[in-house]
């Protein structure tokens, strides 16, 4: 009996001491970033990928737009999905095609009922179709320390990251996201959002993990707290 429990208790020891289970986190950036905005995130213990976003194709919607991009994605082992503000949305369609362990957004939408109303007004007038690649860096860079404050203190990454973009991507990214009329999601996703979130208002977010003082640039500028956040969530089994 006594061998039994013993053994019982070698094997129970050696169960809770085994790492929690492997996986490859992919990190989706804003629709103006690109790896730099993850350069203040760490995640422990998991393996890390940002995707590429290519330039989109002409009139491809944002669900198209996700399922190329999941070619990116290698299903042969577990994995999950963080993705920023537009990369959020496209990690939103990215978990109808495929199956994450788990998704995170921050910064972002999970339908377009939480999108600003602007937004709406912008699609129903058609008012994208004015914007072009050269128009939409020069709005960005003015409008972005506005809008977002503390991006003035990485006001010059910001302008790298968007300066370096195809004008025809941001032209076609911009329509992508204005025109996206979701309205499912998985409801075991984790959405992180900010306070001061100027971009896309906590108001318009069902059931967010709260960021007091966050803006909708917290991925930068709160890359601590988020970190914490994500190893957190990422650790979770549930």
């Amino acid at each position: 009996m006594f061998k039994g429990i013993y053994i019982l208790t070698l094997i129970l020891m050696t169960l809770t001491s085994l790492p929690s289970k492997s996986q490859t986190v992919y990190l989706l950036p804003g629709q103006g970033g690109d790896e730099r905005l993850f350069q203040n995130i760490h995640i422990t213990g998991h393996a890390t990928q940002v995707i590429k976003f290519e330039t989109l194709l002409k009139g491809e919607s944002l669900p198209e737009y996700a399922m190329r991009l999941s070619a990116q994605i290698d299903t042969t082992r577990p994995f999950s999905l963080v993705g920023v503000s537009f990369g959020g949305m496209i990690a939103v369609e990215i978990t109808k095609i495929l199956n994450p362990e788990k998704v995170i957004l921050i910064s972002s939408a999970k339908t377009k009922a939480e999108m600003p109303y602007r937004y709406k007004i912008v699609n129903y007038l058609r008012l994208y179709q004015l914007f072009h690649g050269k128009l939409l860096k020069s709005l960005a860079n003015i409008a972005r320390p506005i809008a977002e404050p503390d991006s003035r203190m990485d006001h010059a990454l910001f302008s790298a990251m968007i300066n370096d973009k195809d004008p025809a991507y941001l032209r076609r990214a911009v329509q992508a996201l204005i025109r996206w009329d979701n309205m499912e999601y998985r409801e075991d996703i984790i959405h992180i959002h900010g306070t001061e979130d100027h971009t896309i208002p906590i108001r318009n977010i069902a059931n967010p993990i709260v960021v007091e003082g966050g803006s909708h640039v917290m991925i930068l500028t709160e890359g601590e707290k988020i970190s914490t956040l994500l190893n957190q969530y990422l650790a979770n089994d549930n």
